[in-house]
């Protein structure tokens, strides 16, 4: 069974989005209440930028996006009937999440 390629960027968005938010969350303690704090402190591996890093490289990785696009004809070789294909578009995602995120983490990953 394949999913359709609107599904796969809308599992990808989601995903980036509900890491965005908690990392938004877990940003402002002022406006936590001591439990909360507390729950984060208990819980501190939830959702961990180097875990989530490596997720979206994978996905970079496993789909060749990098290859894909750095070949001759580029993106334009991957278009269907329905817009870019699933593998390119889930790759193009992954990057696009790799360097929103990983920009400045990078550094602290390694």
């Amino acid at each position: 069974m394949q999913l359709p390629n609107e599904w796969l960027w809308e599992m990808l968005d989601e995903f980036i989005y509900q890491f965005q938010s908690f990392c938004q969350y877990r940003g402002k303690l002022t406006m936590r209440t001591s439990e909360e704090i507390g729950l984060l402190k208990k819980h501190a591996g939830v959702w961990d930028v180097n875990e989530v890093l490596d997720i979206l490289k994978s996905l970079v990785d496993n789909s060749n996006i990098v290859a894909l696009l750095t070949a001759e004809g580029g993106v334009s070789r991957f278009y269907d009937a329905d817009g870019i294909v699933d593998k390119v578009r889930v790759g193009w995602g992954g990057v696009g999440g790799v360097c929103v995120w990983g920009g400045g983490m990078h550094k602290n990953k390694k």
